[in-house]
């Protein structure tokens, strides 16, 4: 048991839902706000780019989100494919807007948004689903089944 002050780390007391849900906004928020300042300021001179290919970057970018979006406890997968539309409607809206600010919009790139929140929401969903069951099961609180 892993404990921060005499206090198990993952209680019920240290880390109650409303503050965890309040804190998950937070963060997908300030990650939403920096995606659209990073996709809408002019175009970086070539040497100050990072090495990696501009569809490299947009998938690595939706694969944060996705996987932040995962974090939250949404317990059906039906409800997880409704995210998923929200995220490419995202990031088909950033697309759409970047000419906007002499930015060029492209269909790869909305590909590579798309594969990447995939990508972040599937593992993010597998690991969230591990933790917050175990988070459950440690608090002794039962969950009804999404059926």
């Amino acid at each position: 048991m892993t404990t921060v002050n005499g206090t198990d780390f993952l209680s019920a007391e240290r880390w109650p839902l409303h503050r965890l849900h309040r804190l998950w906004r937070l963060a997908l928020l300030l990650y939403l706000l920096a995606l659209v300042v990073a996709t809408h300021i002019p175009i970086p001179p070539a040497k100050l780019m990072p090495a990696a290919s501009d569809k490299t970057l947009h998938f690595i970018a939706y694969f944060g989100l996705g996987f932040l979006v995962a974090l939250h406890p949404t317990p059906s997968w039906q409800r997880r494919m409704l995210l998923f539309l929200g995220l490419l409607a995202f990031g088909a809206a950033d697309e759409l807007t970047q000419p906007l600010v002499r930015r060029s919009a492209e269909w790869a790139d909305w590909f590579a948004d798309g594969v990447g929140a995939f990508a972040g929401l599937l593992i993010g969903s597998l690991i969230t689903r591990r933790l917050f069951f175990h988070i459950l099961q440690r608090r002794g609180t039962r969950l009804k089944s999404a059926a």
